[in-house]
């Protein structure tokens, strides 16, 4: 008899099916015991607390993967690593996804189950739009580099699995939304606080500007373009959430969002705002009247825009005019050039800075348009790859909101959860258009989402005995 074949085996497996992953205390108990004692004694005061947090969230996740997922979720859209050093020598991200595979790995192999990933059109559309990045390699001017950028793609692929793998269930679709909003939501008022207060501001194009907390969302653009992806979680939980509470904490996120986005003086953003003020309503069951209070609160977040904020977005209409505009369309002409050059990979992800100052002779700027950007440094090969991870999110929503329209109550959060992911997607479309995005973590975040609702619509109503279509057969 194998060990899999006895009672007891049998019995803890089961238990591993229903629930988190229970090791027995001494299989955990030692080496977490002397790990904690080797960093007291070798490591400095403040970088013990960091690794030692760090454990307490290995632990977890290791007995809990969701424990991971969201501790994922939070160090993609907090950077704990950028803002506290004494964490940054751990490598938060890469140390949670380590944990996760180990525990899932150890889940599949003990249990003798198999993992929840499946088959979804979006997973061939991220495995696409990797296997498109990793083509324009042997053809880039700097080699090197557009590694190193499909490697740090390559992460974000593997955490979108891991979420697809984790989450399983709605309170687990539920609770990831709400930990991206709340990390969207601390970002804003400590972007906020630091404008009010004068004390983290960045004097750009005559203006003060608020800035994000860390490097990676430190530039008023990405930081907006942060804010305006996370409006439309905020609005449709401070709409439909089931209770008061929630729904008060996530339109006070939705508030300070409007408020704080004329704040960066960003002009791309301040256009993904208003892209995204218009799509809103249909986040509403009643679109008149949320439209009518849209209106009302768009009217009152300009009053409340300081007047240097609000010339600079007076000056969109004139914005041809400006040294700017000049220097971003040289830009989009070097992207042209790019395109028509490397027509096929392109010259290199990652490589547009190098190859613009090197091969075109103009500076070492980025494109400033993630639609320059794909098709200057991957070609029409990573053009299309692109398109269709594009289509399938879309398309995918599409069904999840087709599937639900007629679900009634028991579904209505979803069916407006699937159309802040439509509109999120959207507001990064919209503010691509003067910003190179496409190593935004939000655009693949909100595909794991997609998928797992598209799994969950599945699952719940087959189980409820009704018949649906999948979202390949809906489309």
């Amino acid at each position: 008899m194998s060990l899999s074949q006895s009672p007891a085996a049998r019995g803890y497996l089961a238990h591993l099916r229903r629930g988190p992953l229970v090791w027995p205390r001494w299989l955990l108990a030692a080496p977490v015991g002397a790990a904690l004692g080797l960093i007291v004694l070798t490591a400095e005061p403040m970088y013990a607390i960091g690794a030692a947090i760090l454990l307490g969230i290995g632990v977890g996740a290791f007995c809990q993967p969701l424990v991971g997922a969201v501790a994922y979720v939070l160090v993609q859209f907090l950077r704990p690593g950028e803002v506290i050093p004494a964490l940054a020598a751990f490598r938060p991200e890469r140390f949670v996804v380590a944990v996760l595979l180990v525990s899932l790995t150890a889940r599949i192999l003990v249990a003798e189950g198999k993992g929840a990933i499946g088959r979804h059109r979006l997973h061939a559309a991220m495995l696409g739009l990797l296997l498109a990045l990793a083509a324009s390699i042997p053809m880039a001017y700097w080699r090197y580099g557009s590694l190193v950028s499909t490697g740090d793609f390559a992460k974000m692929v593997l955490g979108y699995f891991l979420l697809v793998a984790i989450v399983t269930a709605r309170r687990q679709f539920h609770l990831v939304s709400w930990a991206f909003l709340l990390c969207t939501g601390y970002q804003v008022l400590w972007s906020y606080r630091g404008f009010v207060t004068h004390e983290e501001v960045k004097f750009v194009q005559g203006i003060d500007r608020a800035i994000g907390m860390t490097d990676t969302f430190g530039d008023p653009n990405t930081l907006a373009g942060l804010f305006i992806a996370g409006l439309p979680f905020a609005f449709v939980l401070a709409l439909h959430a089931r209770r008061i509470v929630p729904r008060l904490l996530a339109g006070s996120i939705a508030m300070l969002i409007l408020i704080t986005v004329p704040l960066t003086g960003s002009r791309a953003g301040f256009i993904g705002l208003a892209g995204v003020l218009a799509l809103l309503p249909l986040a509403g069951r009643r679109r008149m009247v949320t439209a009518g209070a849209i209106v009302v609160l768009t009217a009152v977040m300009w009053i409340l825009t300081p007047p240097q904020q609000q010339e600079r977005m007076r000056s969109i209409l004139t914005y041809t005019e400006e040294v700017t505009y000049q220097t971003r369309r040289a830009h989009w002409r070097v992207g042209r050039e790019m395109f028509l050059d490397h027509p096929l990979f392109g010259a290199g992800i990652g490589n547009f800075g190098t190859a613009s100052h090197e091969l075109y002779g103009s500076t070492w700027h980025n494109a400033h348009s993630v639609y320059y950007q794909v098709l200057g440094e991957t070609g029409v090969v990573g053009g299309a790859a692109f398109l269709f991870f594009i289509v399938a999110v879309l398309g995918t929503q599409s069904a999840i909101r087709r599937r639900l329209r007629d679900a009634g109550g028991e579904w209505r959060l979803e069916y407006y959860l699937a159309w802040a992911m439509t509109i999120a997607i959207w507001s990064r479309l919209i503010t691509g258009l003067a910003g190179h995005n496409l190593a935004s973590f939000t655009y693949y975040f909100v595909a794991a989402l997609t998928v797992i609702l598209d799994r969950l619509t599945q699952t719940e109503a087959v189980a409820a005995g009704k018949t649906v279509l999948t979202a390949e057969q809906a489309a």
